[in-house]
């Protein structure tokens, strides 16, 4: 199909979104790790460590929303742009079943002229 791709802007927008919203998850995860399995000072890993799980549950909330968003953009335009290939081939469809009704008449034609 020759059908040119419509709103590649609003795609990488979309994109971004979704780098971005994976980079706030990885670095929130990796920054949680660290400080639950750090010992950074005597005595930090007696009892529970709630410390760690602060940039981890922020991340995830910061994180999702982008991504989601940015898959949603992404989704549209596709859909969009596969809805316009779907409409070409059915034009192209309809033209073709025109050009062989016209071809089929023409050889009814031919064939009663030859008959008759």
């Amino acid at each position: 199909m020759n059908v040119p791709q419509k709103f590649g802007g609003l795609k990488l927008v979309g994109t971004l979104l979704v780098v971005w919203g994976v980079l706030i998850v990885v670095v929130s995860l990796v920054i949680g790790i660290v400080l639950l399995t750090g010992n950074f000072f005597e005595g930090y890993n007696r009892g529970i460590n709630l410390i760690g799980w602060l940039p981890i549950v922020i991340g995830l909330l910061n994180g999702i929303p982008p991504i989601v968003f940015g898959e949603i953009l992404r989704l549209l335009v596709d859909t969009e742009y596969n809805t316009r290939v779907a409409i070409q081939s059915a034009e192209q469809a309809r033209h073709v079943a025109e050009l062989a009704v016209k071809n089929s008449e023409s050889l009814m034609k031919a064939l009663s002229a030859k008959n008759a």
